[in-house]
């Protein structure tokens, strides 16, 4: 089975620098899910004026006329606060959100009918202002333009013409910043597929922090209403925001009800962007400037790419340098062996110790067996063994079975070792007669 190749040191250098540079940042996510016909749905919505939770839906307003159900106001909103932006990054949320609702007139007021209902962005806890039926949809004061707490972002659903607040007709959708004076609007005047003719109707409105474009998709029957507008949200609204409805009714009435919601959102807490302070709130949004970026925008977006590539360049060329080390290091001890292997040979062919295989002296010392263990020498332990020898100098190649002994170099004095056989292997024709126990051969390793 052929082994699998490791990634080599600067591989895996390479790797970790990438993912740290390009991990996601961290980020916070919201998502929630309701169907007001389960009880439990209410356990997430804040309710104030006359909004109301009732069996099978979420009711904006009052539904029964023994209360009066003229000059109704209500608010319904998601229990906890939802992140929009990050003033230490500037950040924005992105989020979708969709519900399925019905607006259903007061038959005895047809064909007039009002006021309205809408989504909206704004303060938590979410507060009704006082005096906010009406057209002003239970958004604002009548007649005044948030700020402070009570600056909000809203989509509108509106069903009555009111001049004064600069509607486009009776039925109409609009996008409202810091006033019911819509920024964008469109109407809605399809006959039979329009806001009061009875149907459910599915809403979805997203964000995009990127492009700063609200946009609306608005689907009754098989007719879609769209609406899109461009809003920066740091500019109108603080970092934190309820989420939510809101409706009223005036002199004449109808019943504003949620059927189901749904919510999603997600806000980058890191960035590697610069982070730039908003600006203060606006009453009117602003759009994509054309003008292009000066050098203060070019700076961090410079250092945020060089400063991490520098460091790679830097650690690559550490480890290619500990490589080169460490191969040359194998090369001069490579170089080292062969030397000593061609001493050992020299030796060998100048009539020296003759050179025997590793499993010949396995064989002659049974193993290297304790029992035939003599003891332990200058360089390592010594056995007693037997060996078939060629005797020096016969004629034809003589053989003899001989008691041998045979010392096993340990690692740590092999080097010294070596250099003593290979000494006394070259100077063996000279000195065989006056040694005491002759060499008769070696093993280079196993």
């Amino acid at each position: 089975m052929a082994s699998r190749r490791r990634p080599s040191p600067t591989t895996l250098v390479f790797l970790v620098l990438l993912y740290l540079y390009y991990a996601p940042s961290c980020a916070f996510s919201l998502s929630f899910n309701l169907n007001f016909s389960d009880p439990s749905a209410g356990s997430s919505i804040a309710v104030a004026g006359d909004a109301f939770i009732s069996p099978s839906t979420l009711e904006l307003t009052k539904n029964t006329r023994s209360t009066g159900i003229q000059n109704s106001v209500g608010r319904a909103s998601y229990a906890h606060k939802v992140p929009l932006w990050s003033n230490s990054t500037s950040e924005m949320a992105s989020f979708t959100t969709t519900f399925a609702f019905q607006i259903t007139p007061d038959k005895d007021s047809l064909p007039l009918t009002g006021d309205g209902m809408a989504f909206f962005l704004g303060h938590f806890p979410s507060v009704i202002p006082r005096d906010s039926y009406g057209g002003s949809l239970g958004l604002l004061l009548t007649n005044t333009n948030g700020t402070g707490d009570g600056r909000i972002v809203a989509v509108e659903f509106d069903t009555f013409f009111n001049t004064r607040y600069g509607d486009i007709n009776g039925n109409h959708v609009g996008i409202d910043i810091n006033s019911v004076n819509s920024t964008a609007s469109t109407r809605t005047t399809r006959p039979g597929k329009n806001l009061t003719s009875l149907h459910v109707m599915e809403a979805t409105i997203k964000y995009q922090n990127d492009s700063k474009m609200l946009a609306l998709d608005l689907l009754i029957d098989d007719v879609l209403y769209q609406l899109i507008a461009t809003v920066d949200l740091r500019r109108y609204l603080p970092e934190e925001v309820a989420v939510g409805f809101s409706a009223a009714t005036g002199d004449i009435a109808e019943l504003h009800q949620i059927l189901s919601w749904s919510f999603s959102s997600t806000l980058q807490l890191e960035s590697k962007k610069e982070a730039a302070p908003p600006a203060q709130p606006l009453p009117i949004p602003s759009f994509p400037s054309t003008s292009s970026k000066n050098h203060k925008t070019l700076v961090p977006i410079l250092v945020s790419v060089l400063v991490p590539l520098l460091f790679l360049v830097v650690c690559v060329a550490v480890v290619l340098g500990w490589r080169r080390h460490k191969k040359r290091r194998a090369n001069e001890d490579s170089e080292e062996e062969c030397d000593d292997r061609a001493d050992l040979e020299r030796g060998v062919a100048a009539g020296g110790p003759r050179r025997y295989v590793y499993h010949e002296l396995v064989a002659a010392t049974n193993n290297f067996a304790e029992e035939e263990k003599l003891g332990r020498g200058g360089f390592g332990s010594v056995y007693r063994g037997h060996l078939i020898l060629t005797l020096a100098g016969a004629v034809g190649g003589d053989q003899d079975r001989r008691e041998v002994a045979v010392k096993v170099l340990s690692a740590e004095s092999s080097s010294q070792g070596e250099e003593g056989v290979r000494g006394r292997g070259e100077d063996h024709q000279q000195t065989q007669a006056s040694q005491p126990c002759p060499i008769v051969g070696l093993v280079r390793q196993p």
